[in-house]
């Protein structure tokens, strides 16, 4: 009977000894580069592996530091910075629409020449959001779209969606007629899904495109109503349906736990999105994209600890890192989050105190 009992407990040892490696080789926590905007010098502090600052429990002197690329007036919207891993360009945009684009970024130290910068300008004239804040940026996995969160102050709402190829000559402007843009998630126009707040995008696996808003009207699915404000979108370049791939509450999110603001990041190694909210428990959460069909009231697979202040974060893509920073008291402190498929276990590192953290990207492509 001792031999029988050993042999079961072998067996299961064994069952979940697989299971458990399952889930490790899932969390690919290999090397990534972190690439921080700090607002107050315009600067980006560059280090060459999240997994050094992880592991040491300590940011240190960034391994590099990159400057001279933004105008003196530049204000980075928040989260409004993307790294393209296919052309190794890292995209800057500003609250009032000036984009910049820095090639070469991984070979970025110091001053960056001038044959490496191109700077076009958004014009937003007769959009629907016109005259709104700039805000989350995001790179397809190709490189071939950036797409460009814009609203309103708790108004009308938009994405633009890019062609990188549109941003190869300095000096242009781009408007919703240029070749190569369009504008979709609008507020009221024709085609529209009558969201606003529009304050988080993500590009997703299979040409997939997730929008965050913070308010907007009745979404009918099925024979069902639901009314409550903040909304999480699953879409194509093209657009969103308005009545599906949506999740949101009945009356309100205490399901969803959808809050403040919303940023977005997107793990392509495990297929899943991650929301940021401005809550004391649970700032970030996650979901899979089986959660948009048929959608609606669909709570998080996972909820994370985190700073309540949470207004920005960026996943490493294939490696499972995620990184984030605060708007108030944690402006100047990098929280991350290692294999964040696997489990919450998180740190987090304060900057140098002058350091405004307005953006992050990691370079999970090595």
């Amino acid at each position: 009977m001792r031999h029988v009992a050993f042999t079961i407990l072998a067996v299961l040892g064994l069952a979940l000894f697989q299971v458990s490696c399952t889930s490790l080789a899932e969390a690919d926590t290999g090397r990534a580069g972190l690439y921080v905007f700090d607002q107050t010098s315009r600067g980006i502090l560059a280090w060459d592996d999240v997994a050094t600052l992880y592991d040491d429990a300590a940011a240190g002197s960034a391994s590099r530091t990159i400057t001279g690329a933004t105008p003196s007036d530049f204000e980075l919207g928040w989260g409004g910075m993307a790294f393209d891993s296919h052309g190794r360009n890292l995209y800057l945009v500003s609250t009032s629409g000036t984009l910049v684009k820095i090639g070469r970024i991984d070979d970025q130290s110091g001053a960056v020449d001038d044959a490496d910068l191109t700077t076009v300008t958004l014009d937003d004239s007769g959009t629907d959001a016109e005259d709104g804040t700039l805000g989350q940026a995001s790179v397809d996995s190709t490189g071939s779209h950036l797409y460009i969160t814009e609203c309103l102050s708790g108004g009308k709402s938009q994405i633009w969606v890019i062609a990188t190829s549109c941003l190869s000559t300095d000096g242009g402007t781009l408007t919703k007629s240029s070749s190569g843009v369009a504008v979709i998630g609008n507020t009221t126009v024709s085609g529209g899904t009558n969201d606003k707040q529009g304050f988080g995008v993500a590009c997703g696996a299979d040409s997939a495109v997730y929008g965050y808003f913070g308010s907007g009207g009745t979404v009918t699915l099925g024979s069902e109503d639901y009314t409550a404000s903040a909304r999480l979108r699953r879409g194509i370049q093209t657009g969103f349906t308005p009545d599906a791939n949506v999740i949101l509450g009945k009356s309100d999110s205490s399901a969803t736990l959808l809050g403040n603001y919303g940023c977005l990041a997107y793990d392509t190694g495990n297929d899943r999105v991650y929301l940021a909210r401005q809550a004391n428990a649970s700032p970030l959460l996650a979901f899979e994209p089986g959660d948009f069909n048929p959608g609606g009231e669909v709570p998080p697979e996972t909820t994370f600890d985190g700073p309540a202040d949470l207004r920005v974060i960026a996943h490493g893509g294939a490696k499972d890192w995620l990184v984030g920073a605060g708007s108030g008291d944690n402006k100047s402190t990098l929280w991350i989050w290692k294999a964040p498929s696997v489990g919450d276990t998180h740190r987090s590192l304060p900057l140098s105190s002058s350091v405004v953290i307005r953006g992050l990207a990691l370079d999970g492509s090595d």
